[in-house]
Parts: structure tokens; sequence; C-alpha cells
């Protein structure tokens, strides 16, 4: 088990959690943007706003009708106790997918791809709340058009970002097994499926999602 590094500062990053509900329990997806300044309370709602847009938009419709987006919390990451907003939706943002909704732990992996090699510079994206619609000829795999149609929701996301002065990237906390005294951060070129295989999120097992 890593021990533990403390707050890293990132600076000019902030940290996006979009937060579900998936069969009960608390499910997330977390990424992380740049501007070219810190950011304050103010960005971070007009970046709150910007992710809200582009859920309903687009994301939202590859979600399953039994999912519902609740909140998008935000933080900036340049400073220890540094601004956060965690900004719940009026009304809960439900998807569009039928037929139900897999166990908590079944998820699909997505590469956030960059230029750069190494552990340090990639990140992943893990589905929350596979509907039964995604599945292919077997429950352990996802569906090619189910598939494609998901990698492209996402990568609509990187222009929407673009589109408000943000930049899409992932961070690195460590290197080698040893912490950072700064976080480095690697502009992600897009979404990318390595493969149509389901994967398995133990943390979102029933009594674990808990935030």
């Amino acid at each position: 088990m890593p021990v533990p590094c403390g707050f890293i500062p990132v600076p000019l990053c902030a940290s996006v959690e979009m937060i579900y509900s998936v069969n009960g329990e608390i499910a997330e997806n977390q990424f992380h943007v740049t501007q070219a300044t810190n950011f304050t309370l103010s960005d971070l709602a007009a970046l709150r706003t910007v992710v809200n847009n582009w859920d309903s938009a687009h994301w939202a419709a590859l979600r399953s009708a039994s999912v519902p987006l609740n909140r998008i919390r935000t933080r900036a990451l340049h400073v220890d106790g540094g601004p956060f907003e965690d900004y719940s939706l009026p009304t809960p943002r439900y998807g569009s997918q039928g037929s139900g909704v897999a166990a908590g732990n079944v998820t699909w992996c997505i590469k956030k791809a960059t230029t750069s090699a190494g552990r340090s510079y990639r990140g992943r994206w893990y589905i929350a709340g596979i509907p039964g619609t995604y599945f292919g000829a077997d429950s352990n795999h996802i569906g090619a058009t189910a598939g494609a149609n998901v990698v492209a929701g996402l990568n609509t996301l990187i222009p929407a970002l673009t589109a408000g002065g943000y930049t899409l990237v992932v961070v690195s906390y460590r290197h080698n097994k040893t912490c950072r005294s700064t976080g480095v951060v690697t502009t992600v070129s897009d979404f990318v499926a390595v493969d149509l295989n389901v994967d398995s999120m133990r943390r979102r097992l029933t009594g674990r999602g808990h935030t």
C-alpha cells in the first residue's frame, strides 16, 4: 500500500467530481482541468456550469435511466484549503438508456490518452452504472456500437471544456513510487476504448460507495 502523500499543490488546476446514485449507492467520476490562472470560487462555478451543460446535452443520453447525476463538486488544487464548491442539481438528472442497470461494481474502463508514455501520464474513466443496453453478445462484453457511442460522447467533453477556456488533463502526484512536491499535469488528447471487456470497481459495491 503506497504511503499517503498528504496535500500536493497543482497550480492552475481544479478537480471535478460528477456524483451519481447507482442502485442506492454513491458513485462518481473525477477528472481534472487547467486554465490560465488559479481557480477562484467564481471560476469553479463557471467550470461547473460548463460540465453541467455538457452532461445535459451529451452525457445524460448515454447514462442509464436508473442512474441520476445528483451533484457536481469542484475544487481548486493550487493551495491546501482553497476554493471549493459542492453543487446539488435542483432536480437529479437521470439518463435515457433503458433496460435497467448492472450491479454497482460492473463498469467499463475508458482510457484518457496523452502523448506521453508511462503510468504517470495517463488516466481512466470508469462508467458509473452500466445499462443493460450496453452489453454485447454476453454480459462480459460491451457491444461495439454502444462502446463507440460512449467514447464519442466522452470526446465531446474536451471541446466543451476548451470553449470555456479549460484544458482536460491527467494529474500525477507520484513518480517512481515517490511523492512529488508539485503535481504534474499532462493534456488529454482524447478518450480511447482499449477493449470492450467489462471491468469492475469493488468500491462501488453495496455499503462501500458512501462519501
